[in-house]
Formats: C-alpha cells, structure tokens, sequence
C-alpha cells in the first residue's frame, strides 16, 4: 500500500516539475492566461516516507555471474548483427553494451548513468596503470531526504579493470565520436533532455510512450511516467507525428539529432 502511495506521490511531484520548468512554457503561459503560475505542491512534509534504506521486495534478487555474462553476450551479439547486416544501428547497439557494462562494473543507478559524463572520470595515484579511468566521481548520486543529489567516488577495482580498456576504445575517435551529435555534450550515453534539445514538447513524448509510438525513452523516479530523456536516435519524424495526430513545434527537428548519421570519414560505415 504505501510503495503505491510513494508511487502515486512520485507521479504528481513530477507532473508538477513539469509544469513548473521554464523551458516547457508551462510558468508563462499560465501566468499570461491566468495571472498565476504553477507550484509543486509535493513536498517533503506531506510525502510519503521511506521506512527503510531498501525497498526491494524480497523475491527479487541481483543476478548470477553467469547471467551477466550471457546479458553482456546478448549486448555483444547485437552489435555484431547489425554490423554484419551493413546497418548503422550497430553504433547505437554498441552504445547501449557500453552503458549495461559500465553500469554494472561501477555499481551505478539508473539516472546516475544517465548523467554520466567522460569528464567524471579521473586517475588513481595508487593504480596509475588504469589512467584516466581510476576514478569515478558520481555527481548525480542518491540524496537524502531534504538534499539535492549527492556526490560519491567510485574507484576502478581489479576485478572490473576490464572497465578501463573498455571506456578506452569508446572515448576514442572509432567509437562515441562516430555519433554525428556527439560534440554536442560530454554525457556518456548522451541523452538529450526532451524540452532544452529537441523541441518535443513533453505532453507529446507522453501520448507517444502511452500509444507505444517511442523507443529509447527513459522515465523520473521509480513509480513514475513522465518522460525526463530519449535517446537521440530514437526520435519520431516530423511525418509519423503528424500521422497520430498529435502537434508539431516548429523547431522541432530529428534529423539534425540522428545519432545513427555518421560522420563522412567513419572507416566503418557500410
């Protein structure tokens, strides 16, 4: 009963974050048309509390060695795939192996990962043979109650040091940078914010994730709905838009953040 009250708490605080951001329009609109503006109205005297620290039901248990090893495999043979096939998509499998890789060896949460970007990373003085890859500052970590997000360092440890190669060849010119948008930020994964980037208003991504029209999207808080990222590759043209009915800003333009669009001297473009 009470993981429904905080998911339904979570919901409406997020709801109320979208009306309340200025890059959605939602504060001067109301306040042009109403002569008020939007407020979130859920706060951290009237939520729901955490009892304890994890809240995971208990059947629910962390995978076995083996298990991860056949998730990475499965990551690994879809990038293999769609590169044989001579598609462009294996750049974006191969990003979605990186990011499960990379997740799991530095113990990572889901909006920490989202977040992260390659300048978090740093060397160790005491392992110098790992490079710039010593170090993980976690900047987008859990707070507690009352607090923004909090920081923590997660050190490369011997046995992930496979991480290191691995972050390696990805930050190298044959791997992220092959994406055609990827000097547009430092993230890893490279999320684009759906109001600030794309011009796709949010109440338009949430009748996509309803009707099941958007792939890539990832959502707030557990419990939540709203659309807070998309990856960049997965964005609806302006055509299929139009063909559900549903409106189109005028900036809104996919083809300038196709990450699949490679640059024209890749050596693995098919």
């Amino acid at each position: 009963m009470l993981t429904s009250w905080r998911g339904q708490a979570g919901a409406i605080r997020a709801f109320c974050g979208y009306l309340t951001e200025p890059l959605c329009g939602w504060p001067s609109f109301c306040e042009k048309v109403f002569n008020d503006v939007p407020a979130q109205i859920v706060l951290d005297w009237n939520s729901p509390r955490h009892t304890t620290d994890d809240a995971v039901p208990p059947r629910r248990r962390s995978l076995t060695i083996d298990e991860m090893e056949a998730l990475f495999n499965a990551a690994d043979d879809i990038v293999d795939e769609e590169y044989a096939a001579a598609s462009k998509g294996w750049l974006t499998a191969l990003r979605d192996s990186i990011a499960i890789k990379v997740g799991y060896a530095y113990a990572l949460r889901r909006r920490e990962l989202t977040m992260l970007e390659y300048v978090d990373f740093g060397p160790n003085p005491h392992v110098p043979a790992y490079g710039g890859f010593g170090a993980l500052q976690v900047r987008w970590a859990k707070g507690t109650k009352g607090s923004g997000p909090r920081r923590r360092t997660v050190l490369t440890v011997p046995y992930f040091e496979w991480v290191v190669d691995l972050l390696t060849g990805w930050l190298s010119p044959s791997g992220r940078e092959l994406f055609a948008t990827a000097d547009r930020s430092a993230a890893i994964t490279r999320a684009e914010d759906v109001c600030r980037s794309t011009g796709l208003d949010q109440a338009t991504v949430d009748e996509l994730l309803r009707t099941g029209h958007l792939e890539g999207a990832m959502v707030g808080a557990k419990g939540s709905t709203r659309v807070v990222a998309i990856l960049d590759d997965k964005l609806p043209s302006r055509e299929a838009l139009a063909a559900l009915g549903l409106p189109v800003r005028d900036d809104y333009d996919p083809d300038a953040l196709r990450s699949y669009e490679l640059i024209d001297d890749d050596p693995y473009d098919p």
